[in-house]
Parts: structure tokens; sequence; C-alpha cells
């Protein structure tokens, strides 16, 4: 092993003291500029354009708020993964078990709320989508 050469000049110290101000991104210091920002302004369907159908927004429109759509679609994409893992297509669906959901809300059928009504709604749709896919892939006579 070789010794390590001393350096001739010491390296000068900072002339500045370190900065004492904190790196880290404070959350807590922006709080009240979110709350503000969330009772400003209602949100409008054109926000969820991009997230949502626009057969679904439509569908929807003129019963339920635009957080309450985006709510209700976020139910339609758990729902269906969950209970039809191989439909492709899941808006048609979509759309019928919320009309029915509507006709039993109007008719005064549903006895806790709406999203529980139109979840279950969604199950019993998705299940039988998933049984149409399952029928052509098992389709053998038992008979025979």
């Amino acid at each position: 092993m070789t010794q390590r050469k001393e350096a001739e000049k010491p390296t000068p110290e900072p002339a500045q003291e370190p900065s004492k101000r904190k790196e880290t991104f404070l959350f807590k210091a922006f709080l009240k500029d979110l709350k503000n920002l969330r009772h400003q302004a209602e949100i409008d369907y054109t926000y969820l354009q991009e997230w949502l159908p626009k057969e679904f927004i439509e569908t929807v429109k003129p019963f339920v708020s635009p957080e309450e759509a985006f709510s209700l679609w976020g139910k339609v994409q758990v729902s269906s993964k969950r209970y039809a893992p191989d439909a492709i297509e899941i808006l048609e669906p979509a759309i019928r078990a919320f009309k029915a959901s509507v006709v039993a809300f109007k008719s005064r059928r549903i006895k806790q709320s709406f999203g529980a009504y139109f979840w279950g709604t969604l199950v019993g749709v998705f299940s039988v989508e998933q049984r149409k896919i399952n029928r052509g892939i098992l389709s053998w006579n038992w008979l025979e």
C-alpha cells in the first residue's frame, strides 16, 4: 500500500454558512390553497370528457352531478374488471345498468343509496356478460 500525499495548501473553508432553508416540500403549506380551489368553481361535464365515454356522460347528465358521474364510472370500471374480466365492451352494459337503476329510483324501490343499488345492478349485468362470453368457450353437449 502506498501513502497518500498531503496537499500543499489546505482547501479553503467556505465563507458562507450553509443555508438553513429546508429543502423538503411541505404539503401542509398549500392546504389552504387547495381548499379554496375545491370550493371555488363547480366542475362541469367538459372536465370529464377525457376520462368518461361521451355516451355515458350524455346518459347520466340529466340525473346526476359531474362528481357523481365520475364516481359512477369508477364503479363501472371496478365491477367490470371483477365480474366480467373477459368483456371487451363495457359501455353498453353500464348504460343498461344505469337506466335500470334510475327506473328503480323513480319507482321508489331503492331503500339505501343509489350508488349501492347501481353497484348491485352492475354486478348482475356484468355477470351475465361474462356468462355469455364463457358460453361460447364451454359449448359442450353434456347429454351425449
